[in-house]
């Protein structure tokens, strides 16, 4: 019955009246959903970056994963991760930041996203340092060490991160897209053109890995510290896709529709 209620994801109020109606033929039944489903009573928080963050962990998700049979064993499990904020509410400036993982590889049946860590504040992350202390730290653990899954040591390597600029640019503590040297992949400076600013030259030399992970441009990183991230396998340009769905769908794809509708976008001038 537990596995119905997840594999339906059928809702909390639903299970707990199916569960009176059953009670009075299968007294061994527990009458409160929450009994059945075992809803933990509490998480552990812990204070960071301004606000409250729970980790849950790759391991603990992967191994779910393996035991509903949806991740076969192989030498090494390459994962995608997902970061962004959402708000909660209109009338709050509550928001979450959860990290989400997916497997690449193995190729398993059903691509299923898994939660590793989620973080709660009125703000965004105030340092990304503290935000991914936790995850960077099991990251690097995973890589080295494994983790056993049926009696198999299986090592973990991240594929790539799929986050929407202004995340990806937290992540990495570098100048953000709207700053002069604020382009990912080149190294270009920026020029500010109807109030917007824009990377014209198609020329300009291309950054590299390397490059970041030495910060030789030093006006494309926030500060002397760098991002987290660096410490582990993934290329801190090469690791970082750029993400479609923010760029083409709700970019490129949303401006041609207004057009279409509305007729042509006035331009803002600059003064």
């Amino acid at each position: 019955m537990v596995q119905w209620a997840h594999d339906f994801n059928v809702s909390h109020a639903a299970v707990g009246g199916l569960l009176r109606l059953l009670h009075s033929h299968h007294p061994s039944l527990p009458i409160d959903s929450r009994t059945l489903l075992s809803t933990p009573r509490s998480t552990s928080v812990a204070s960071v970056a301004g606000g409250v963050y729970h980790h849950i962990g790759i391991g603990t998700a992967l191994f779910k994963l393996h035991e509903s049979g949806l991740l076969p064993i192989t030498d090494r499990i390459s994962i995608q991760i997902n970061i962004d904020g959402l708000p909660l509410f209109k009338s709050s400036g509550m928001q979450l930041w959860p990290i989400l993982g997916i497997v690449k590889e193995p190729v398993v049946s059903v691509v299923q996203p898994f939660l590793i860590g989620v973080f709660a504040g009125m703000n965004k992350p105030s340092s990304s340092s503290e935000y991914l202390q936790e995850f960077v730290a099991e990251v690097k653990m995973l890589s080295c060490h494994g983790l056993v899954l049926s009696d198999k040591v299986v090592f973990l390597h991240l594929h790539s991160f799929v986050c929407d600029a202004p995340a990806r640019a937290f992540l990495k503590n570098i100048k953000s897209f709207t700053g002069y040297h604020g382009c990912e992949r080149c190294t270009q400076t920026g020029k500010y053109h109807c109030s917007r600013m824009t990377f014209p030259d198609t020329d300009s030399s291309l950054r590299t890995d390397e490059d970041f992970a030495h910060m030789t441009d030093e006006e494309h990183h926030l500060n002397s510290a760098p991002s987290p991230l660096v410490e582990l396998s993934v290329g801190m340009v090469s690791g970082f896709v750029l993400d479609y769905m923010h760029l083409v769908c709700l970019g490129v794809v949303r401006r041609l529709l207004l057009v279409w509708l509305r007729g042509p976008l006035p331009l803002r001038l600059s003064s």
